[in-house]
C-alpha cells in the first residue's frame, strides 16, 4: 500500500529582502559613478577634402612600443622633445602629425600625447 505525503505548503516570496538588494545596487552603481572621473584628451584627424600643398612645414612626429621616439626623421629621447618641438615652432612649425608604429599600444599613444600636449601649445593629430 502506498501513501502519498501530503504536499508542501509553498512559501510565498518575500519581495522586501529583493527590494533591499536592488536597492543597494542602486546605491553602490550612484556612488561609483560619481566617484569615477572621466579625462579626455582632445584629439584632430585629417580634414576631408584638403589637398594641396602645405603653406607651413609641419612637425612629423613618430613613436614605437619601445619609447624611441622621432621628429622629422631624427631621433630623439623623451625628455628633449619639449625643446625640439619649441625650436620648430619658432622655425615657422605650426602643426605637428604623431605617427604611432602599428605595434604601440593605446596607452603609450594616450601617453605620447599627453607628453607633447605638456611639452608644447601646437597642435597635434594622429595620422596611421
Amino acid at each position: 500500500m502506498r501513501i502519498n505525503a501530503a504536499p508542501r505548503k509553498r512559501r510565498p516570496l518575500s519581495l522586501t529582502s529583493l527590494i533591499d538588494v536592488i536597492f543597494l545596487l542602486l546605491l553602490f552603481f550612484m556612488l561609483t559613478s560619481t566617484f569615477s572621473r572621466y579625462a579626455e584628451i582632445p584629439v584632430s584627424g585629417g580634414r576631408v577634402g584638403s589637398s594641396g600643398v602645405a603653406e607651413t612645414a609641419g612637425i612629423l612626429i613618430r613613436i614605437d612600443h619601445q619609447g624611441a621616439w622621432e621628429i622629422n626623421g631624427e631621433p630623439m629621447e623623451p625628455g628633449a622633445v619639449g625643446a625640439e618641438l619649441q625650436r620648430l615652432s619658432d622655425l615657422g612649425g605650426t602643426s605637428a602629425i604623431l605617427l604611432p608604429r602599428q605595434d604601440v599600444s593605446t596607452q603609450q599613444l594616450v601617453e605620447a600625447l599627453e607628453h607633447l600636449r605638456r611639452a608644447s601649445a601646437i597642435p597635434v593629430s594622429i595620422a596611421r
